[in-house]
């Protein structure tokens, strides 16, 4: 009987351990499953993080090509707008020695012509006054070749008149 209770007892014990094993199991089992789970979920985290690394790196280059590119398509418009500032500049100064020079020019050529019309109108001036002076000067011959005629024509007339007949 002895036995038999300790048979019993050992069945107890033995049934006892085996559930205590078979629920260590489990929960093992379960820590296992849940460690799969996060390794896996670790694992998709790590492939997700790796993709997004990746397109942000093709993101940056991308950004990086097209924000170099409209800087330098930038830098040659600022470029090409200095260029035709300074060109602009240059025929600035170019046309203002242009106007400086044929402004000084004309005045030179309207000085001269200035001058060549005041010698122009006293030479005509002058001329009139001489032509002026010789009509005075044939008037007074005239009149006096008038008044000889009429002298001589009546000193003529007289002497006609003297006669005898």
């Amino acid at each position: 009987m002895e036995l038999e209770k300790l048979r019993a007892e050992d069945a107890v014990k033995i049934k006892t351990q085996t559930q205590c094993i078979q629920y260590l199991e489990r929960g093992f089992m379960d820590l296992v499953k849940n460690h799969e789970k996060m390794i896996q979920f670790k694992n998709e985290h790590k492939k997700q993080h790796m993709q997004l690394r990746e397109e942000n790196k093709c993101l940056r280059q991308d950004r990086d090509v097209l924000f170099s590119q409209a800087v330098r398509e930038r830098e040659a418009v600022v470029l090409w707008l200095a260029a035709q500032a300074r060109k602009l500049s240059q025929q600035l100064c170019s046309l203002q020695e242009r106007y400086t020079y044929e402004s000084h020019r004309a005045q030179e050529s309207e000085k001269e012509l200035l001058e060549a019309q005041s010698q122009q109108a006293d030479t005509y001036a002058q001329e009139v006054d001489s032509l002026k002076k010789k009509l005075q000067l044939l008037q007074e011959r005239h009149q006096q070749a008038a008044a000889r005629a009429e002298q001589a024509v009546s000193r003529g007339l007289r002497a006609v008149s003297c006669r005898p007949s």
